[in-house]
């Protein structure tokens, strides 16, 4: 977490890399000492994910929910790596929604180590402008959207899933799938500004 924090903290981008592949070299040691830390193969896939090799971040993420598949947060992380991944033609991305990692290795006050999801009616996945260029659905994307729909049937108001959906229907032509997703995400909305971005994003939905 020190390395990865150092590399946030550089300008340079040789120096980034060393101190991201310190972290690596750190997390695979304690991957070798204890091969159930959830914590740690996400750690690598945010460190793979911030050299640009989504192919590795992603088989990381998948250790990750292999080992805790009912955390939601590190569920909709997998999904938004596919998505990234399935939509890269597209030339858009969406960044990580939060540090999971170091809420899971900080323990809570109630000595609880799953980090807190990203409460139900708040956005943290940016909203922002994409062209209206559809592409075919791939298998990523078909992954990714399983995801993000296995994560609303346990909590249905997860408003970074109900916008990575909007944005996934939107960009393969899913005119009605993109209307639903929408119209329940701004119902949920608690920022008017957030809210606002988002209608004028997916216009499909007023």
């Amino acid at each position: 977490l020190v390395n990865m924090a150092k590399s946030n903290q550089e300008t340079d981008d040789t120096e980034k890399k060393f101190y991201i592949n310190e972290a690596i070299k750190r997390y695979d040691e304690t991957i070798a000492k204890k091969g159930d830390l959830a914590a740690a193969y996400y750690g690598k896939a945010v460190a793979y994910e911030k050299l640009n090799e989504i192919d590795k971040s992603i088989e990381e993420m998948k250790k990750v929910n292999s080992l805790d598949g009912g955390n939601i947060d590190y569920r909709f992380e997998l999904g938004r790596l596919l998505f990234n991944r399935g939509i890269a033609s597209a030339g858009i991305q969406q960044t990580a929604s939060q540090n999971i990692a170091v809420n899971e290795i900080e323990k809570k006050a109630d000595g609880s180590e799953t980090p807190e999801a990203v409460p139900a009616g708040q956005l943290s996945v940016e909203p922002s402008a994409q062209n209206d260029k559809t592409i075919k659905k791939n298998d990523d994307l078909v992954a990714a959207e399983q995801i993000f729909l296995s994560i609303l049937t346990v909590s249905p108001n997860h408003a970074n899933a109900l916008y990575s959906l909007s944005v996934l229907y939107k960009k393969i032509g899913e005119t009605e799938n993109l209307k639903s997703a929408a119209v329940k995400l701004l119902s949920i909305l608690e920022d008017q500004n957030v809210k606002d971005a988002v209608q004028k994003q997916f216009p499909e939905a007023l």
